[in-house]
């Protein structure tokens, strides 16, 4: 996408904004898709998938751009459950290429994903008092040409799944290996969400006072912000108290997995034995763990916004403040900005002091100054390096 926007003209800092907003755009339509496909009404879906899409957690991850582009893991979602609707395997298939897919857009989106499917299965199988391995039965009668079809699709796409994933991830293992990178257990354990994390939302306008009252001093803080607001909060009681569908238990109990396996209590977590896996131990930010439990949390409001529709004028009230304080929780979030006309001219000012003609095999070199913050001196070596077609350092 980002290359299409250069095509068309625009320059790296006009593309990066369509990219990037193209991200938020592309999130909310998926979910909102996936949730009309759950059967919720289009109000339902749109509150929900704003939720998913615009979440405090969300925007407060604003600077990590490669965290953008989540919209696989509502379509994810969708088609497990058209699994578990149809028991077809072929639903499988097209989700081992979801979750493959949401791995290259990114590692840590894909790896949640995964933890996310695993938590909402065992959810299903606690809330509809099943065994999982019936769930695969029906799709393995072989006998039927329609279920030897999708056997074989599922089996086919499954491994092109497999083989993707093998090449996105064999130069990561390789380089590992050859170098000696891991994570050490301590950093990963700064970085897990704690209780106080769930109530965190420095960013927030509304809430940053309360936010640093109910949490003090705790490691990697900026990392920490889980807080959901009580516009979501509140429609996903409403869901819990008015609706009769099994899948708000599912959805629960889904988040409760994943918070209680990710949770750091004194230095104590259920995390910490995963964490020495192979690959496992490269992800490191486990607090970022909220850009998922947005899926489960979407469901929820869905539930909620339509658990009261028909119930009279008087429930439209309160469904009606609540999204509306929603939305003033997530576009009070305070954002940095990086200024793109300031850094068109430095770049300009730094070709100016470059030596003409540059000298053959020369590299450029932006040094820290102490005027200028280090990332933006790192920024603006790439961009010169870029403008004038030479290695940077």
């Amino acid at each position: 996408l980002y290359s299409l926007y250069r095509l068309l003209g625009a320059d790296r800092y006009q593309a990066f904004d369509l990219w990037y907003m193209g991200g938020y755009v592309v999130n909310f339509i998926a979910c909102h898709w996936a949730l009309r496909k759950l059967g919720f009404s289009p109000v339902a879906g749109a509150l929900g998938a704003f939720a998913f899409a615009f979440a405090m957690p969300v925007i407060a991850r604003h600077g990590h751009a490669q965290l953008v582009y989540r919209f696989l893991i509502p379509v994810a979602l969708l088609l497990w459950q058209r699994f578990r609707e149809t028991a077809r395997w072929s639903w499988l298939g097209w989700l081992a290429l979801a979750v493959c897919g949401q791995f290259y857009l990114s590692i840590y989106l894909g790896y949640f994903l995964a933890m996310f499917l695993g938590a909402w299965a065992v959810a299903q199988a606690v809330v509809e008092r099943s065994w999982p391995w019936r769930w695969f039965m029906p799709g393995l009668r072989l006998s039927e040409p329609t279920a030897r079809r999708d056997l074989l699709f599922a089996v086919a796409m499954g491994l092109v799944a497999l083989l993707a994933l093998i090449g996105l991830m064999y130069p990561y293992l390789h380089y590992s290996k050859l170098y000696g990178f891991q994570r050490d257990a301590q950093e990963i354990a700064s970085l897990l969400p704690r209780l106080r994390s769930y109530v965190l939302a420095d960013g927030s306008a509304i809430w940053a006072g309360a936010s640093a009252r109910l949490a003090g001093e705790m490691p990697m803080r900026h990392e920490q912000q889980i807080f959901f607001g009580l516009g979501i909060s509140g429609l996903v009681l409403l869901g819990l108290l008015k609706s009769s569908l099994r899948m708000r238990w599912v959805a629960l109990l889904a988040i409760a997995l994943l918070v209680v396996l990710t949770l750091s209590v004194r230095g104590h977590s259920l995390y910490l034995l995963l964490a020495s896996l192979p690959g496992v131990n490269s992800i490191r930010a486990m607090a970022r763990i909220g850009l998922v439990l947005a899926m489960p949390v979407a469901v929820l409001v869905a539930i909620g916004v339509d658990a009261v529709r028909g119930r009279g004028e008087f429930w439209r009230l309160p469904v009606a403040a609540l999204a509306l304080l929603m939305i003033v929780e997530s576009t009070t979030m305070r954002t940095v900005s990086f200024d793109a006309a300031q850094a068109r001219a430095d770049t300009l000012a730094l070709q100016a002091g470059l030596p003409t003609p540059l000298p053959a095999g020369a590299l450029v070199f932006v040094p820290l100054r102490p005027d200028n913050i280090f990332i933006n001196a790192q920024l603006d070596g790439m961009v010169l390096g870029q403008a004038v077609d030479r290695p940077t350092l």
